[in-house]
């Protein structure tokens, strides 16, 4: 008798896209890794041929480093899962992804909402071990997804991420999609998907090198009001902000997932009545 073996499983990814892709209204919400949730060690080290001289950029720096002729980019330290595993937590940016992870994974079966992190990294060595590290960080890496924006293949960083975003909303039908990045180029390409996806709303969100948060770009169709997204993270904002918050050593998600909640959709509009016209006589 045959052993008959069980088709291979799809990747959660797919398996969220295919079990949520009908729902409407959502949000994905994107977060960059490095300089964004992280403060990493890992350099990125050039080396040009034709001078013999080489030189350590950090993340930031390189995310407006523009190559000359003869320029070699090393970057091996990337792919270092323990050189990973010592980067230090940025407050602000975290506090929000966890918030929006629980808010997002309860309305997950009305409107598909997610989050996403989104690097501009490969792969790493030991991709468990990273795993873990997210997990230790109350991040649920069965719903939040880490992708690896090098894997697809473009010299541009932002193209990659560009790219990545593009393939999640034509599996889905997000309403709005909210990036938070520390590279201005990187939300301006996301942002500019607009083009390919008129009905969709795009926030934008840049994170300076203290990590604090600001907005940096809203683009949305000319008659709108905004989404339920933007209206939560603004009050995130708000919250994890106030000097009692921000004495206390770690935010409640739940807690603040709820305040958000009853903030944000109980002073949503009532969807109009369909009222039956009276066919009384005067």
């Amino acid at each position: 008798m045959k052993n008959i073996q069980a088709p291979p499983r799809s990747s959660p990814r797919v398996e969220l896209n295919e079990r949520f892709s009908s729902l409407t209204g959502g949000s994905l919400f994107i977060f960059d890794v490095d300089d964004v949730l992280l403060s990493t060690k890992a350099k990125i080290i050039v080396r040009n041929s034709l001078t013999g001289l080489q030189k350590e950029l950090s993340t930031t720096e390189y995310a407006t480093f523009t190559p000359s002729d003869g320029d070699d980019i090393d970057l091996s330290q990337f792919g270092d899962s323990k050189l990973f595993l010592q980067s230090e937590t940025i407050r602000e940016p975290l506090d929000i992804l966890l918030t929006l992870q629980e808010i997002s994974n309860r309305r997950i079966d009305k409107d598909g909402s997610r989050v996403i992190m989104l690097t501009a990294r490969n792969d790493f060595d030991d991709k468990n071990s990273v795993l873990e590290f997210f997990k230790g960080l109350n991040i649920d890496v069965d719903r939040v997804h880490f992708e690896r924006a090098a894997r697809v293949g473009y010299e541009s960083t932002s193209e990659n991420k560009k790219t990545v975003v593009r393939n999640y909303l034509k599996s889905n039908n997000f309403s709005s999609v909210t990036t938070f990045d520390d590279s201005t180029r990187n939300l301006k390409a996301i942002n500019s998907l607009c083009c390919e996806f008129p009905d969709t709303e795009f926030y934008a969100f840049a994170v300076g090198p203290n990590g604090n948060v600001e907005e940096f770009e809203t683009i949305a169709p000319d008659s709108f009001e905004k989404h339920w997204s933007y209206s939560a993270i603004m009050e995130i904002l708000k919250k994890i902000r106030d000097p009692i918050s921000r004495a206390v050593d770690s935010i409640d998600p739940q807690k603040l997932a709820t305040e958000i909640e009853r903030f944000v959709f109980q002073s949503e509009p009532k969807p109009k009545e369909n009222r039956i016209p009276s066919t009384s006589m005067p």
